[in-house]
């Protein structure tokens, strides 16, 4: 059995983890929660996993809680001509409603038109706001927006380019500035937590939260005994502005780097982490941070000296768990991954074993 350790280890659920012996590889590494990244493959999938997971936990005799992460309101450029656009710094783009236009046709007075899947961005997005496509990397600052009450047949929003590069089809959207009011839950997040419900799930994952209100309209469609506990997922800029109240609301809390690291500076991503879990530690609730831990062990059976220092660094913040998305999702190395990072905790522990932050981490998993 593997050596208790105070901060927890998440571990999503993928592909990876469908082939035989890799749940019990996990367990027996040190996996306390499995994640099941409800964005990705169907119920059905769903519902096997988890029952594997809980079969193999009690094979062990070990607890392992199940995370079931709602989507929330992601939104994508739609398909695109040759499923690529090059986009240069001052050109003009518009974004159209997916069905609505030809992808990448260019006239004298849209320059650019690219589908967006959610045309509720297009009713949201105003002059001066920035949107970033492709993880960040290419920035467009909205210049005029039309709807349909204007006299056009559909929602558009004229952009210019601030940094060019390439996007491509089903790219992400991210607005870290528009006021994107009551998507959460979307409808696809309420079918997802009545799947949750029935297969009685410890911890419920709400993405894109940025207020309390969002946790209040989920919390709503909880029974009122034996729900399952919620996990904000703070990931928006306008949650770093509401965040005590979100802590104060929330069950937990998670550091989601991902999204947070475009909706915000990246030199300041440091230093937000420390922010959120001082918070979360502060209220007594338990604070999982995430992305990219061990990133580079998706195809590597190593991982850097960069990688094993954030570990320990976010065990020394306060973080009462540390989570592994792609590496055990998709990575080749999946089982190796928890290993490490159990020894990385282990050894960090074993020199900061006074930490005042340990307060809810036994009770991390949740187990009912």
């Amino acid at each position: 059995m593997t050596p208790w350790h105070r901060a927890k280890i998440v571990c999503t659920l993928g592909p990876a983890t469908d082939a035989p012996g890799v749940i019990e590889g996990l367990i027996s590494g040190g996996m306390d929660v499995a994640r099941v990244n409800a964005s990705h493959s169907d119920s059905i999938t769903h519902s096997r996993r988890i029952e594997q997971v809980r079969r193999a936990a009690s094979e062990a005799g070990q607890p392992v809680a199940i995370l079931v992460d709602l989507p929330g309101p992601k939104f994508r450029l739609g398909n695109l001509a040759d499923d690529c656009c090059r986009l240069a710094e001052g050109a003009v783009v518009t974004l159209v409603e997916e069905g609505r236009a030809l992808e990448a046709v260019t006239d004298d007075m849209d320059g650019i038109r690219l589908p967006v899947r959610n045309p509720e961005l297009l009713q949201a997005l105003r002059a001066g706001e920035r949107v970033f496509l492709a993880d960040g990397s290419v920035e467009l600052c909205v210049e005029s927006s039309a709807t349909a009450q204007s006299g056009f047949n559909a929602p558009r929003v004229r952009c210019e380019v601030l940094i060019g590069g390439v996007v491509r089809s089903g790219s992400g959207i991210n607005v870290p500035e528009s006021a994107l009011l009551e998507l959460v839950p979307t409808d696809d997040d309420r079918q997802h937590l009545a799947f949750a419900l029935a297969r009685q799930v410890e911890w419920i994952g709400i993405s894109f939260v940025q207020s309390v209100d969002e946790i209040h309209r989920v919390r709503a469609l909880l029974p009122s005994t034996g729900a399952p506990l919620v996990m904000a997922k703070i990931e928006k800029r306008k949650a770093l502005v509401n965040l005590e109240e979100i802590v104060e609301a929330a069950d937990g809390v998670m550091v989601a780097r991902g999204d947070l690291g475009v909706e915000t500076d990246l030199a300041e991503i440091a230093l937000i982490q420390k922010r959120i879990i001082s918070v979360a530690n502060a209220r007594a609730r338990p604070v999982i941070t995430a992305t990219q831990m061990l990133e580079s062990m998706v195809a590597y059976e190593h991982p850097t000296r960069a990688e094993v220092t954030d570990v320990a660094n976010a065990v020394l913040d306060g973080t009462d768990a540390v989570m592994l998305s792609a590496e055990t999702a998709i990575g080749q190395f999946p089982v190796t991954a928890v290993k490490i990072l159990q020894r990385v905790i282990a050894a960090t522990e074993a020199r900061h074993n006074g930490s005042p932050n340990s307060k809810m981490r036994a009770g991390m998993t949740g187990v009912r």
